[in-house]
């Protein structure tokens, strides 16, 4: 079979993935146009299409200017953590990730601020990323660092 997806008047893509008779998997093209499109599928290599009226809706991606602050306490969860930068989202799933591991659920504060909850972690330097959507994250150059705590041993006059 020779199926296809197409996204709005964007070239037609091979079908990423078959997953039963009934479903596949197509691959969103990269978008420099934002907003909602038709998603459309050809069973005869792009020759024709479905009119099925089904959407996909292209947004700006988050970007991570800074953080603040930028360190936290290898040793301790849940440290507030003050994220800076673009197109951020109020959804249900909107979370952090640090590292390649941890995903924290984000508090919204605007669409340029967000709160987060850096994990403990092993001391050196981490990724930071976010998703809106639970599944896609950031590509990001910024960076979060865990530390060893300071530990008093003793005190003496």
């Amino acid at each position: 079979m020779n199926t296809s997806c197409r996204f709005g008047r964007s070239n037609v893509n091979a079908v990423e993935k078959y997953l039963s008779s009934t479903l596949i998997l197509c691959l969103a093209p990269p978008s420099s146009m934002l907003g909602t499109v038709a998603v459309e599928i050809s069973n005869n290599g792009g020759v024709d299409f479905t009119n099925a009226g089904k959407s996909f809706l292209f947004e700006a991606e988050p970007a991570i200017i800074s953080v603040f602050p930028s360190f936290a306490d290898a040793d301790r969860a849940f440290q507030p953590v003050t994220v800076t930068g673009q197109n951020f989202e109020n959804s249900q799933d909107l979370s952090c990730r640090f590292g390649l591991k941890f995903h924290q659920r984000a508090k919204y504060i605007s669409s340029t601020k967000l709160v987060c909850s850096a994990p403990g972690g092993r001391p050196g330097t981490v990724s930071l990323a976010i998703s809106t959507n639970g599944h896609d994250a950031t590509v990001s150059t910024v960076r979060f660092e865990y530390r060893t705590g300071i530990v008093l041993h003793s005190i003496s006059p």
